[in-house]
C-alpha cells in the first residue's frame, strides 16, 4: 500500500502527503494525484473559482433537497437493452516481426489497431458562485468505445457535474453523448452516443488474471485536451492499494507517461486488448513513471451493472447528502461556527437532520464528505453503524441502518 492520501484540486490535479512509516533523516516532498481530466479548463464570467453552491442557509427542520448544489450531472438513462461486455482469454503465442490474430504486436501495431477506439470527451458545465455570479467550466477526458452501438466507458470524475458531454472520435466527428450512469467509489461512468451510419473501433477487452507483471503496454488517450496521444512502459504492479480523493481503490500500476486529460482511456497490451481504464497519476519534482489505471475485470464489472441497473448492487448509503464547509466565507454563508461535514438534505422519515454536525461514523472521525464515501464501501446494505453527531450543541449517536445505494437515494 503506497502511504499517501489525495484530494482532488479544482486546477484538476489530485494533490496528497506522504505518510512514511519510518521517519528519515532527510523531510521528503509529498506525493500527489492528478487525476488526468482537465486537460483545459475554460471560465466565463466575473470573478475567481470553479464555483460553490447555490444560496440557502443550514437550519434544523427536515429538508428533502431544497438547498442543491448549483452544477449537476446529467440525469443517468440505464438501460438494459444494451448487451453486456465481454471479455476474451489471452492468446498465447511468441512475438513475431509481422503478427496476425493472437499474436504479439508492436507499439506501432497495437496502436494502429486500437487507436480509433479511444475517444476524446468533453464536458461543460454552469456554475454560479458567490454574488450571483455565472460559469462556465469545461474539461477534456478520455473514453473508450466499448459496442458499436456507441457505448463508451470513462472515468466518473471526467464527467462528474457536466450539464453536457461531446465525444469526438480520432477523424474529429463529434457527437452529443447521453450519460448512461455513473458510479463514484470505481471512478467509473457510461456514456453512449448515437453513431448512426459512422462504423467504430470497438475495444477488444482482456482479462485482468492474463495480465503479467513486467509486460509491455501502450496508453493512448487525450492529455491536456491535445487530442490522440500515445505512450508506452510496462506493468509496473498489478495491484496498489491507494487512496485517490478520499476512495481506497486497488489499482494497476504502470510507468507509461499519464498526464491531465487521459483519465478515461485506454491501458493496452501487446496483443492489442484492453486490460485497464486510466484514472490517476503520482507526479511530484522527484517522482517519475508512476500511473494508475483500474483493471479491467472490474471497470467492466461496474460498466455492465451500470447498463443494467443504473447501480453497483450491494453499496452501502446513509441516503444522505452533505456539504463540506472548510472555509470562513462559506461557514459565513451557511451560518455554522466549526468547519467539517454537515447534513444538507435528508429524506423526511431519516433520523437526521439538516444542518447536523457529522463527528463520526463508528469511531471513525469524519473531516470530510469523502471520509464518508470511503467509510461506506467497508460495509454492505443493512449494516448497523453508530453515528456521532452535534445539533444545536448537543452532542448524540444515531444508531443507523445503511441501505442500498441506487440512483437518486
Amino acid at each position: 500500500m503506497i502511504n499517501v492520501e489525495y484530494k482532488f484540486n479544482p486546477d484538476g490535479t489530485y494533490s496528497g502527503v506522504s505518510s512514511p512509516v519510518v521517519k528519515g533523516p532527510k523531510k521528503r516532498k509529498g506525493l500527489k494525484i492528478v487525476g488526468a481530466i482537465l486537460g483545459v479548463v475554460v471560465l466565463l464570467g466575473l470573478g475567481f473559482g470553479i464555483g460553490v453552491w447555490g444560496g440557502g442557509v443550514l437550519n434544523n427542520s427536515q429538508n428533502t433537497g431544497d438547498a442543491a448544489a448549483v452544477t449537476s450531472t446529467p440525469t443517468p438513462v440505464p438501460t438494459a437493452t444494451t448487451n453486456p461486455i465481454t471479455q476474451t482469454d489471452k492468446p498465447s503465442a511468441s512475438p513475431i516481426a509481422t503478427p496476425v490474430i493472437g499474436e504479439q504486436m508492436t507499439v506501432q501495431q497495437v496502436v494502429a489497431k486500437c487507436v480509433d477506439s479511444v475517444v476524446m470527451v468533453h464536458t461543460e458545465a454552469k456554475t454560479t458562485g458567490s454574488w450571483n455570479q455565472s460559469y462556465v467550466t469545461s474539461g477534456a477526458g478520455s473514453g473508450v468505445i466499448m459496442s458499436a452501438d456507441g457505448i463508451i466507458v470513462t472515468n466518473h470524475h471526467v464527467i462528474d457535474g457536466a450539464d453536457t458531454i461531446k465525444v469526438t472520435l480520432t477523424d474529429g466527428t463529434t457527437f452529443d453523448a447521453t450519460l448512461i450512469a455513473t458510479d463514484e467509489p470505481a471512478d467509473i461512468a457510461v456514456i453512449k452516443i448515437n453513431p448512426g451510419d459512422k462504423v467504430l473501433t470497438v475495444a477488444v477487452a482482456g482479462k485482468t488474471a492474463d495480465v503479467q507483471l513486467g509486460e509491455t503496454v501502450v496508453v493512448i488517450g487525450n492529455p491536456m485536451g491535445l487530442g490522440s496521444t500515445v505512450t508506452d512502459g510496462i506493468v509496473s504492479a498489478l495491484s496498489r492499494e491507494i487512496v485517490v480523493n478520499g476512495i481506497r481503490m486497488n489499482l494497476m500500476q504502470t510507468n507509461a507517461q499519464i498526464n491531465p486529460g487521459n483519465s478515461g482511456g485506454g491501458l493496452f497490451n501487446s496483443y492489442g486488448q484492453l486490460i485497464g481504464i486510466v484514472n490517476a497519476k503520482a507526479s511530484d519534482t522527484e517522482i517519475e513513471g508512476i500511473g494508475f489505471a483500474i483493471p479491467i475485470d472490474y471497470a467492466i464489472s461496474v460498466a455492465n451493472q451500470l447498463m443494467e441497473q443504473g447501480y453497483v448492487s450491494g453499496r452501502a448509503t446513509m441516503d444522505l447528502e452533505f456539504i463540506d464547509i472548510n472555509d470562513y466565507f462559506t461557514a459565513i454563508k451557511y451560518q455554522v461556527n466549526r468547519y467539517g461535514v454537515y447534513v444538507l438534505s435528508a429524506l423526511e422519515n431519516s433520523p437526521f437532520k439538516v444542518g447536523d454536525y457529522i463527528v463520526s461514523i463508528d469511531d471513525k472521525k469524519i473531516e470530510s464528505s469523502s471520509d464518508i464515501v470511503s467509510l461506506m464501501l467497508s460495509y454492505k446494505a443493512g449494516d448497523v453503524v453508530q453515528v456521532k453527531i452535534i445539533r444545536n450543541e448537543v452532542t448524540m449517536t444515531i444508531e443507523f441502518t445503511l441501505v442500498e445505494s441506487k440512483p437518486n437515494s
